[in-house]
């Protein structure tokens, strides 16, 4: 039986398997998210999913809290060909700053 091995938060060592929620999670998600943006830019979120092996609803929620508090911009959309827009983000200019703050304030 082969079981998968699911990407963790790098600050509270939680996986990120389907499912899976703990108090302040989505602060997790949204430093992951993040980070992985800082490292290669423009990506949408299935793009993330797919490269990192987080759940597509993991990364979504991420994203979605991300945006909440000015962790990524969008840099482009897209209009699909099956209806709705995609997004591509980058991290904004705050991330180092926020990333120190829920640090420190142990929200990841």
């Amino acid at each position: 039986m082969v079981t998968k091995a699911w990407p963790a938060c790098r600050h509270c060592g939680r996986d990120f398997g389907p499912g899976d929620a703990w108090m302040r999670a989505n602060y997790c998600r949204a430093l992951y998210v993040a980070e992985e943006l800082e490292r290669e830019p423009g990506r949408t979120a299935w793009e993330i999913s797919q490269t990192t092996g987080m759940p597509y609803p993991a990364v979504s929620k991420g994203l979605i809290k991300a945006r909440e508090w000015q962790l990524v911009n969008i840099t482009e959309t897209e209009q699909r060909d099956a209806g709705g827009v995609r997004y591509r983000y980058a991290v904004s200019e705050e991330l180092a700053d926020i990333r120190e703050q829920w640090l420190a304030l142990g929200y990841v």
